[in-house]
């Protein structure tokens, strides 16, 4: 809008009037801020500093009160409803509340570090009135003053060094600082206003000076700016009319003179730059910028129109050369290493990604070799790929763009790359790819693999087409190579093949002797523990439990004494064939926890059968583990001792009868001192009887358990 306003010589003899005009009016506008910035000094006195003082008065008075109050509470023996407990109370429940809800809102108007302080002053009178409060739940009637323990703690509160009296200090002390601040405060915007109020009377007399000078000089200097730059345009007219251009226009001011004075200037400045515009062309700097001085500039639109054309055919041949070249360099390392596939992989990679002026690439290579698995492309190279992202080399088909790209046999170019699909790693930290190029390596339609790069700048069509046209020859070179390896593969597995089966001849015939008399003897010894197992089973119990308790086997002593079949047995648990002879399932449980955790475990137990008959077995339960040390598997070991039992029941009922006959032995006592001999003779028997049966019975289960043992390692 500027730019539009003509400075008209009208306008400037208007100018001279309006500015003063303008002066006075400018003088009022500051006579009307000094005011207003007075009144709000004094709004601030009255409504900030004023009320502040006020309630942090209030504020230091209730912390004085408080205290004055507790010290009574603790040292005066009174009921709860003296005054001063009530005053406490009301303190407490209200005026505290009221006073610190009314402190903090106008403590928003305050200074950061103000309200900081006042922060740290309201937690300490939180803390204070909380240690009060637990004083005043001490003493809460007549009679706890007569306790003395109760005295002796809160009394220490209210000393010098208490909790009570140092934090009401420190309150104390934090107000005074903030009342002491608040006062500076009204004292500086005191004095701040009686400041400007001597300045606005300084100003008011230079002001109405300045007014009158300016008048003036203004009429001097609109007289002079009309004459001078007339002359002076008239001057360089008359020599730009003669072809001189170089002209000096200097211009100043916004009036018609002006108006005319940047027309002359844009005039010449228009054809110096086509002059040296055409210059430019013609010596072959087709780069050169030119801006023509209007749409209808005739001259500078044909001159830019013949740039463009010159300027695309140079781009075209540079293309084509840039492309020529990189096939023939491509050409040169396809040969050069199509016997090698890693130099090859990745020395065509590299030369890509730096030829394209890329950042990183990749070469996947698709992996048929193999029928029965579904073919996937596989990284074989990786050019300043960050390793994160390929953590995993494997792709299958059709998973993320590779596969997708493999998939559709079809370039894949994307420029709104996902954010971490993959990041370039710089000397100035990570970041997002702008353009994503995936190529499929394939020739005659048939795919051998994907070419994907990543670079900070988006690829040119013409790059698209080179990376496309050297896709090709690089599928040829790797068909190539991939049959050549092959066969050369192939050749040297037969060869090796070859020698091998001629080494395993001879040593097949040196082992065929010894496997035969290895056979012989294992056949002999698997007769004898086949024989040894048999006996076993005919004489002890074996049952095989899983880690559940779950019965998985059993053999025939087993069943011969439980008189139940193979299929009665199996899957049941444990506690099924004992059914309600379990004196404590607590300690039933704890027996199987520890066989389950490793526990060797040696009982007796006694068994209802089905038919209501009782027996007794002296079991030992061993659990089997495997070559990792767990426990697979319960081998218990059992030995029917129902007859010892039975030998210790009737040995107990004969002790029973021996005592129920002993008052008839007191009339003889002749007769009851040969009886009672021969009943202790008889009883001590029994009882080295029986020892002797538990220790036969524990040695057989011992055996029985190695035997086990040794049949559960064999089995493995």
């Amino acid at each position: 809008m500027l730019k539009n306003f003509k400075f008209t010589i009208v306008r400037k003899i208007n100018l001279g009037f309006s500015l003063i005009i303008t002066a006075v009016l400018i003088n009022s506008f500051i006579i009307f801020i000094t005011l207003n910035k007075n009144i709000s000094i004094n709004n601030k006195i009255n409504s900030e500093n004023i009320p502040s003082l006020e309630i942090l008065e209030k504020f230091k008075q209730t912390i004085v009160e408080s205290k004055m109050f507790i010290t009574n509470w603790i040292f005066v023996q009174s009921p709860n409803d003296t005054p001063d407990k009530q005053s406490l109370r009301e303190l407490h429940s209200k005026r505290y509340v009221d006073i610190k809800n009314n402190i903090i809102k106008i403590s928003l108007k305050w200074d950061e570090q103000d309200k900081n302080d006042l922060h740290a002053i309201i937690n300490t009178s939180d803390s204070l009135f909380a240690t009060q409060k637990n004083v005043m739940s001490y003493l809460n009637s007549f009679e706890s003053y007569d306790d003395a323990m109760i005295i002796f703690e809160v009394r220490p509160l209210i000393d010098k060094e208490g909790a009570i009296n140092i934090e009401t200090a420190k309150i104390l002390l934090g107000l005074n600082k903030i009342i002491e601040k608040q006062k500076q405060s009204a004292t500086l915007d005191n004095t701040e206003m009686n400041n400007a109020l001597s300045r606005f009377r300084i100003y008011i007399v230079i002001v109405t000076l300045f007014i009158i000078i300016g008048g003036l000089i203004l009429q001097y200097i609109t007289v002079s700016s009309i004459k001078k730059p007339i002359n002076n345009l008239n001057k360089i007219i008359k020599s730009v009319g003669f072809g001189n251009l170089n002209q000096n226009i200097e211009i100043k001011g916004n009036d018609e003179i002006t108006d005319m004075s940047m027309s002359l200037s844009q005039l010449i400045g228009g054809l110096k730059e086509t002059s040296e515009f055409a210059l430019q062309i013609g010596s072959g700097n087709l780069n050169a910028e030119f801006k023509p001085l209007s749409n209808e500039d005739i001259l500078g639109n044909a001159l830019l129109k013949m740039r463009d054309s010159l300027k695309q055919v140079a781009d075209d041949d540079k293309k084509r050369n840039w492309a020529t070249e990189g096939m023939a360099r491509i050409g040169e390392i396809l040969r050069k290493h199509n016997d090698n596939e890693t130099l090859l992989y990745d020395n065509t990679v590299a030369f890509i990604v730096n030829y394209l002026e890329a950042n990183q690439g990749g070469l996947f290579i698709m992996n048929d070799n193999d029928e029965n698995e579904e073919p996937y492309v596989m990284l074989v190279s990786a050019y300043a790929y960050n390793k994160k992202k390929y953590l995993i080399k494997r792709i299958e088909i059709g998973e993320g763009l590779v596969g997708q790209c493999v998939q559709e046999n079809d370039t894949i170019f994307i420029t709104d790359v996902p954010d971490n699909y993959i990041e370039i790693t710089s000397g100035l930290g990570h970041a997002n790819p702008r353009s994503i190029l995936i190529v499929p390596l394939k020739i005659n339609d048939q795919t051998f693999g994907v070419i994907e790069i990543a670079s900070f700048k988006v690829f040119e069509k013409h790059h698209i087409e080179f990376v496309e046209k050297l896709a090709e020859s690089i599928a040829s070179t790797i068909s190539n190579v991939k049959v050549n390896i092959r066969t050369k593969l192939l050749l040297e597995q037969s060869q090796q093949h070859s020698e091998n089966l001629k080494a395993q001849e001879e040593e097949m015939r040196q082992n065929m002797e010894e496997l035969a008399a290895t056979q012989e003897e294992m056949r002999r010894k698997s007769a004898e523990l086949e024989s040894t197992f048999k006996a076993i089973d005919a004489t002890i119990g074996a049952i095989e439990y899983s880690v559940e308790g779950i019965i998985i086997s059993a053999n025939d002593y087993i069943l011969r004494i439980f008189e139940i079949t193979d299929s009665e047995i199996i899957g049941k648990k444990h506690i099924d064939l004992i059914g309600n002879t379990i004196p404590n399932i607590n300690e039933y449980n704890k027996m199987w926890n520890d066989i389950a955790n490793g526990v060797v475990v040696k009982r007796e137990q006694q068994y209802k059968l089905w038919n209501g008959k009782n027996i007794w077995l002296q079991e030992t339960y061993n659990p089997s583990r495997d070559e990792y040390n767990n426990i697979i598997k319960i081998f218990a070991g059992l030995i029917d001792i129902t007859e010892s039992k039975e030998l210790i029941r009737t040995s107990q009922h004969t002790n029973e009868e021996l005592k129920a006959q002993e008052e008839e032995m007191r009339q003889n006592l002749e007769e009851l001192a040969t009886t009672q001999e021969e009943m202790e003779r008889v009883h001590n028997e029994q009882i080295e009887k029986d020892s002797e049966i538990k220790k036969k019975y524990e040695a057989e289960l011992l055996k029985l358990q190695e035997m086990l043992t040794q049949k559960s390692i064999n089995e493995n």
